[in-house]
């Protein structure tokens, strides 16, 4: 209830005030990926913008940087866990951009965890050249343990009866086939 009472309350905003709002989401992100598997950090701005910059910080025990999926991104890795992005239109095809995806790969977990994605010091200059800063973020992202075919456990006190059993049938084989062997003699 209270999502919505947001959304309409965000929506008259919008509609009041004209070309002074700004705002990306990362609808496009999972909220849940699987342990090991790739996915994308996906920021959709509600505009075009021809300037973005800002740093993307994440868990590096939790998830690897595998690349920007968006071209004209200069990326550079601050950190083990710290990146830097920034784009530029001054000289590329005078349409900007409205989204900007990073790849990234899960960590092997144990069990489920939550990791955070977080956007600090955003500035983005859209084609009115309205400029707007401090667009900070956090997205969490689960990393869901993968399902797993148990097998059943091997060893304990289950193979000591089997072999006991074995042995014991071997011993009485050997017993009867001498007995065999003694009345053939006969």
């Amino acid at each position: 209830m209270k999502k919505k009472i947001c959304l309409v309350i965000l929506f008259f905003i919008i509609l009041i005030i004209p070309n002074t709002i700004f705002a990306f989401e990362t609808n496009l992100t999972p909220n849940e990926v699987e342990s090991g598997k790739e996915f994308e950090l996906i920021l959709n701005m509600d505009e075009n913008i021809y300037l973005c910059n800002g740093h993307l910080l994440y868990d590096k025990s939790l998830f690897e940087f595998v690349s920007c999926e968006t071209s004209n991104i200069e990326i550079e890795e601050i950190s083990d866990s710290d990146i830097a992005w920034f784009y530029t239109e001054l000289q590329n095809s005078p349409h900007g951009i409205q989204q900007i995806k990073f790849k990234f790969r899960a960590a092997s977990v144990i069990e489920d965890t939550i990791g955070n994605f977080e956007i600090q010091d955003g500035i983005y200059i859209d084609t009115d050249e309205n400029i707007y800063e401090n667009l900070d973020f956090i997205h969490p992202v689960k990393i869901k343990l993968k399902k797993v075919v148990m097998l059943p456990a091997t060893g304990g006190i289950g193979i000591l009866i089997f072999i006991i059993i074995g042995l014991a049938l071997m011993i009485i084989a050997v017993i009867i086939k001498k007995k065999e062997d003694k009345e053939k003699e006969k």
